[in-house]
């Protein structure tokens, strides 16, 4: 999606992921899934350290077109220094897909 996250159609970007690091031959199982975000731009606007572009997911692109980490490494530092949290996942909470009814 906009905001870098994996959307689901399940759980849209609200997913645990892990990595599996190896070495064996895997072939990819499926096409990547469509990109639903369309004019919605709900996780660009909420983001409190304005750190996503609004551009739209091409898998030959990269993540910095989209998001700049260091704007949002910045805002969390911020905030655990004024909260002693250092979470955020306002752009998680609002994404409208796969949000249960």
């Amino acid at each position: 999606g906009k905001s870098c996250w994996r959307i689901t159609p399940q759980a849209g970007p609200r997913v645990r992921w892990a990595s599996v690091l190896t070495d064996a031959p895997i072939r990819p199982t499926g096409q990547p899934l469509p990109e639903k975000c369309g004019s919605c731009c709900e996780c660009v606007d909420i983001c409190p350290a304005d750190a996503f572009t609004g551009q739209p997911f091409h898998e030959d692109e990269p993540r910095s077109v989209r998001y700049d980490a260091r704007k949002c490494q910045e805002y969390h530092v911020d905030a655990e220094a004024k909260t002693g949290h250092r979470v955020c996942g306002l752009c998680v909470y609002v994404c409208p897909y796969g949000r249960k009814a």
